[in-house]
Parts: structure tokens; C-alpha cells; sequence
């Protein structure tokens, strides 16, 4: 369905969605960091921290994702929840590569390689 106007209700529930997204952001970030990542997995859920370097503040910014394997790697989606533009992490990757990852009390450093997957309206 790509092309598809969401209707009134759906741009609220976005709107509400994406809002408390930000709010508990935050809280998400203490739970996992204070449970070593062990609060996905009643939900059977690969998730990590993702900590860059904010392109406009220099602040670190710090957001759960959930992710997938590809042999070592992992892969995240720039989904920004089914947003018209990506989220403020992927801008921040691309301004500086490097980034820290924390997966199950694990911090390793990471960089951005290079977006493998073409763009695709969905």
C-alpha cells in the first residue's frame, strides 16, 4: 500500500505513540542497563543500547533498538516507527561513524559500515 493516506486516528495514535516513545525513552535505557539486557527476553526480543554522539549538541545519546544477527554483525532499522525521516541516531551516525554498543552488560565500540540495504517505501 505504499502511497497510502493514514487516516486522522492513526496520525493521533503516531503522534501519542512517538511522544511517550520519548518520554519512557529514558527509562527504557535504566531498566536495560540495570536488568544487563535480561528485560527483552521474556518477549523473546534481541535488543541493545545504542550510544552516539549527538551531531549538533556533542552530547551522547543513548536509545534502545532491537536488533537482528547476520552472522557477527548486527543489524538495526532506521525505522524512526514508520516516520517520513529517520531518527536522530542515524543522523548522528553519519556525522560521526563511531558509536558504542551495550548488549547483555557487554559495551563494545562500533562503526557505521555502510547502508547494505537499499531504500525502500514499504
Amino acid at each position: 500500500m505504499a502511497g497510502r493516506q493514514i487516516t486522522r486516528r492513526e496520525q493521533v495514535a503516531l503522534f501519542l505513540h512517538r511522544g511517550l516513545d520519548r518520554w519512557l525513552s529514558p527509562l527504557g535505557v535504566r531498566v536495560y542497563r540495570r536488568t544487563n539486557g535480561g528485560i527483552t527476553k521474556p518477549w523473546k526480543v534481541d535488543a541493545l543500547l545504542l550510544t552516539t554522539r549527538g551531531r549538533r549538541s556533542g552530547k551522547a545519546r543513548t536509545v534502545v533498538l532491537q536488533f537482528f544477527l547476520d552472522g557477527e554483525a548486527m543489524i538495526v532499522a532506521a525505522a524512526n516507527d514508520g516516520g517520513s525521516s529517520h531518527p536522530g541516531w542515524y543522523f548522528n551516525l553519519g556525522a560521526d561513524p563511531s558509536a558504542r554498543v551495550e548488549v547483555m552488560g557487554r559495551t563494545i565500540p562500533v562503526r557505521r559500515c555502510c547502508d547494505r540495504v537499499p531504500h525502500c517505501d514499504a
